[in-house]
């Protein structure tokens, strides 16, 4: 059995053969003969053509139906997914945080209600390694502060 590469280009030799043969008899033959039978191989080429193209699009499978349970699973999987992997990219789950560091500059400062009763903030820090580190160290910075602001 011939396979499909095999059986087309049977046919396009077939077609190019009988075109060619067409053509050589149209310019040789008496010209009222001949436009009719270019008239009627144009329509029934054309006829033949449109057939096979509706014929293909009759042919063609539809999509396979899929329940829009089966689909909004599947959204919410692909979203899941590409929150995890924006979180492992940007190491949100992790223990350690960002460094940060910070100079605060010598200044007296007043409470509005206690403008007699300034108090100077002095000092630098920084914050790396794990969160239970870092929060211990804002805790000591914080109990430095007299009046717990």
């Amino acid at each position: 059995m011939p396979t499909k590469a095999r059986w087309r280009t049977g046919v396009l030799a077939v077609l190019a053969l009988v075109s060619v043969g067409f053509i050589a008899w149209t310019t040789t033959a008496d010209t009222d003969l001949s436009d009719t039978v270019a008239a009627t191989a144009g329509l029934l080429i054309g006829a033949g053509s449109l057939a096979v193209g509706i014929m293909q699009l009759l042919q063609t499978p539809s999509a396979p139906k899929v329940s829009a349970v089966a689909e909004a699973a599947k959204l919410g999987d692909d979203i899941r997914q590409q929150w995890l992997d924006e979180a492992t990219a940007r190491s949100v789950g992790s223990a350690a945080i960002l460094p940060v560091t910070w100079n605060v500059e010598v200044s007296e400062v007043a409470d509005a209600d206690q403008p007699d009763n300034p108090w100077q903030t002095v000092g630098m820090g920084m914050l790396n390694g794990d969160f239970t580190t870092a929060a211990e160290e804002i805790a000591k910075e914080y109990r430095r502060v007299d009046n717990g602001r």
